[in-house]
């Protein structure tokens, strides 16, 4: 980040709005600490792939990082440090993005610097103005943004579900009838991602006697901590974002507040573990419950 800079950046390589007489560059010590800071689009994308990619920090505190510090009264804004955090809600299915925003207004200069996580993306907007609705304009480009990006990266990552996940996978142990096949859930109005649509464990038709859920989401497992390795669990119907609850009468119905409560010697059965090559295909995946680890066919 070669370009980002305390001080004013030395010559021209800077952009002033209007007149150059109407704006005075200073540099404010003060403002320092506060991370004020004059930077590039091209700086931001590299400090925004950074965090994305737990370039300088570790995985897990990356995790602890992006997530909110406390909510507030409206329910599609939330607070982090130093995040200002907005809950996007997909029309077509319901499901909520948590988007990670830090926002910059001094002077003459306003910024966006967008995360999101869900989908290792995000983008950055500068932008410099005379007009006192300088950053409200720049958060209507923002949002023009969200509305375009957002559906077609859930698109695109349906479509890599699919490439990524779905088919049979089989033991390789002789004689073990153990077989599961993973497909994706497009039916109109229905729970979106990866479902089970069979699963035979040694015989028994698991989805069939209701052992477990038959629909997968990602997760975040010490078991999959490992590079190439990616974790999902088991959930419920009740979780699918469009399905209707109560207050608290819905609290019991979601899968989310008992999940690992079903175990097979003392290990979750509903948690799934996908080993992936280079191009992030899953070759395999281990059911630890359920003691067994099955090969991607074809």
């Amino acid at each position: 980040m070669n370009s980002s800079t305390a001080i004013p950046p030395p010559g021209n390589n800077v952009a002033i709005p209007g007149n150059s007489s109407d704006v005075a560059l200073s540099d404010i010590p003060i403002a320092r600490s506060s991370g004020a800071v004059y930077s590039t689009i091209n700086d931001l994308t590299k400090l925004g792939v950074g965090i994305l990619n737990s370039t300088l920090l570790p995985l897990s505190t990356t995790h602890r990082w992006l997530k909110p510090l406390t909510h507030t009264d409206r329910l599609q804004f939330s607070v982090g440090a130093p995040w200002e955090i907005i809950r996007f809600t997909h029309p077509e299915s319901g499901v909520v993005t948590d988007i990670y925003t830090k926002s910059g207004d001094s002077g003459v200069y306003s910024s966006f610097l967008v995360l999101i996580p869900d989908f290792d993306a995000g983008f950055s907007i500068l932008s410099t103005s005379t007009s006192e609705l300088r950053l409200t304009l720049l958060g209507l480009v923002g949002d023009l943004i969200v509305e375009t990006v957002l559906p077609a990266l859930r698109a695109q990552s349906i479509e890599e579900a699919g490439v990524n996940y779905i088919g049979t996978y089989e033991s390789t142990v002789e004689g073990l009838n153990t077989t599961l096949t993973l497909c994706l859930n497009k039916t109109e109005g229905a729970p979106p991602g990866l479902v089970i649509s069979n699963f035979i464990s040694n015989g028994t038709d698991v989805i069939a006697k209701e052992v477990l859920p038959n629909r997968l989401v990602p997760t975040i497992s010490s078991a999959a901590a490992t590079e190439g390795k990616i974790a999902f669990r088991a959930v419920g119907q009740a979780d699918a974002p469009r399905e209707p609850t109560g207050y608290l009468s819905g609290v019991n119905q979601l899968s989310w507040f008992g999940l690992g409560a079903g175990t097979y010697g003392n290990v979750d059965i509903g948690l799934f573990v996908f080993e992936l090559d280079e191009q992030g295909k899953a070759t395999a995946v281990t059911i630890a419950g359920f003691r067994v680890r099955l090969v991607r066919a074809g």
